[in-house]
């Protein structure tokens, strides 16, 4: 069924005392979602029969019957009606309130039958999109796949989600009516941050059962999943796992052993494969860390099972550096544990702690992971950092701006910029705002320590001690004209202060706004912080 097909789709009535939300609540992205775990139709494959049509075993590639590029003919094959199950009764909706949609296609392989890259394709596709964005992929031969999602649900009784959140996809190289070869590779979605986080797991020790995290990166959506490098080799595609073999000695088994360079047709990558024992909350405790920073993480395990079990939560960092190992608890059925986790910040840039959970079952569809993102973006500043929560203080048309700290100002309309004094004060602060031409991106940075200025933190472009050229550099008296080197400086007075251009500007352009201040709440000895940027839009 395709997205415009299921949008109507209407649930059964759901009682007020089954409102419970499915799962257990998992945090995705910034905000408590539900967790939902994807439901197949029965006996779906990739490809369909095992590349097997039924009553003709000679047909190793199925008529399609889904055309995914939307140009009218048939180029996949469906995955079929793809559902997700509601607490108490009937399915959530493939498509969010939003008009965002989800949906499983089995893409053949070019070259021909069972030359090995035929696969199952996890897709998300916004409104207007045709093929929509690959967020997954079964990477083995014989891979056993689950599909979990995350998303808002203000409004249960419409069985419509607010917005899809986050997508795991999980790919098991074999497993239940195939040897599990003890890999496990796993795309975490984070879609409003726009990133997928695709990780390898081992099982190094059957009994008892080790697992390890052997690599993890982040990319951005879009990006080509079978090309990202993980632990030194490209993902790849089924074939690159080789050729398995059935029985040959079996009757009953299609296999042509004069065909190595072929996958069997009883070989079929299958769906809905997901036993896990325990379900994982990871949520990021530390704010905009820095660059040698720590960043706080806490997470909880719950047993979901009906026995009494010893589990096990190992991690990877990506962009971060961890303080300890692996963490263990025997947890009764039903009952939750809660840990701590500790990363010092590696660099700029994008960053996220990957948790894999198991028990000591032995089972080999046991185990899940979860990825906790965070951003160590400069954009927030650190203003009264040595208090805890960072406070903006500079403003444009009394406003700090949206997430990407981006104020947007018609051409011609007046502006006005204003810096307040933090919290804690000075009553009256000296400080410096510098202007660039352009906005800054999300994570860019540069550090003060870099260049010999011992307060911590960082700033979003280059000042002139970074060998940057600001266009204008606002400096109150007593502040060392240094940081401004040869740029255009013009005087303000100790803040709090604005000042306001009453005719704004006549044509479209970008600033970045960015500066230092004395601040008694800051996370220095020198009671210097680094302010909040503002990304200027005029349009």
């Amino acid at each position: 069924m395709s997205c415009g097909q299921i949008r109507g789709r209407v649930c059964a009535f759901v009682s007020n005392g089954a409102l419970a939300l499915l799962g257990i609540l998992a945090v995705c992205g910034r905000a408590q979602a539900n967790n939902g775990e994807v439901q197949f139709p029965p006996g779906i494959s990739c490809p369909p029969c095992g590349y097997n049509e039924p009553g003709d075993c000679t047909n190793r590639q199925p008529p399609f019957n889904h055309d995914l590029d939307g140009d009218g003919t048939n180029d996949s094959w469906s995955g079929g009606d793809v559902t997700i199950p509601k607490a108490g009764g009937g399915d959530y909706s493939i498509v969010d309130a939003c008009g965002n949609c989800v949906f499983l296609v089995c893409k053949p392989d070019p070259r021909g039958p069972g030359k090995g890259r035929d696969y199952f394709s996890p897709r998300f596709k916004r409104p207007g999109e045709t093929e929509g964005t690959e967020i997954g992929a079964c990477v083995y031969p014989c891979g056993r796949n689950s599909w979990r999602l995350c998303f808002n649900d203000t409004r249960p009784l419409d069985c419509v989600p607010d917005k899809f959140l986050r997508s795991t996809w999980e790919s098991r190289d074999g497993g239940v009516d195939w040897p599990f070869s003890g890999r496990i590779t796993t795309f975490t979605t984070d879609l409003t941050r726009k990133k997928i986080v695709p990780s390898q797991t081992t099982r190094t020790s059957n009994n008892p059962p080790v697992y390890r995290i052997d690599h993890a990166t982040i990319v951005d959506l879009g990006t080509n999943l079978h090309d990202v490098i993980l632990d030194g080799n490209p993902i790849g595609f089924p074939e690159d796992y080789g050729f398995p073999q059935t029985d040959p000695n079996d009757p009953n088994d299609p296999n042509d052993p004069n065909d190595p360079n072929q996958m069997d047709k009883g070989v079929t990558q299958q769906t809905g494969q997901q036993q896990a024992l325990c379900r994982q909350q990871l949520q990021v405790q530390t704010q905009s860390p820095q660059p040698g920073n720590t960043v706080l993480v806490n997470g909880t395990v719950t047993n979901i099972g009906s026995f009494p079990r010893l589990f096990t939560v190992t991690f990877y960092g990506v962009n971060a550096t961890l303080q300890h190992g692996n963490v263990s608890f025997f947890l009764q059925a039903g009952q939750a544990q809660s840990y701590s986790l500790v990363a010092t910040v590696d660099d700029f840039g994008p960053g996220c702690l990957v948790a894999f959970a198991y028990s000591d079952a032995g089972n080999d569809l046991d185990g899940t992971t979860e990825v906790a993102f965070f951003d160590t973006s400069c954009l927030d500043g650190n203003v009264s950092a040595g208090l805890g929560a960072i406070e903006h203080v500079l403003h444009v048309n009394a406003s700090s701006g949206d997430t990407d700290h981006v104020v947007t100002v018609p051409i011609n309309a007046p502006i006005t910029v204003g810096l307040d004094v933090p919290a804690a004060g000075p009553a009256l602060a000296e400080c410096l705002v510098y202007a660039w031409r352009d906005s800054a991106g999300p994570f860019d940075g540069f550090s003060w320590s870099s260049v010999g200025v011992p307060i911590g933190g960082c700033i979003s472009r280059q000042t002139p001690l970074h060998g940057g050229s600001p266009f204008r550099c606002l400096r109150s008296q007593g502040w060392d004209p240094i940081f401004c080197g040869s740029t255009r400086q013009i005087s303000v007075p100790f803040a709090p202060w604005s000042i306001t251009r009453n005719q704004g500007f006549s044509r479209q352009i970008k600033f970045t706004l960015q500066g230092l201040m004395e601040d008694l709440g800051s996370s220095s000895q020198f009671e210097l912080s680094t302010t909040n940027a503002i990304n200027l839009v005029i349009e």
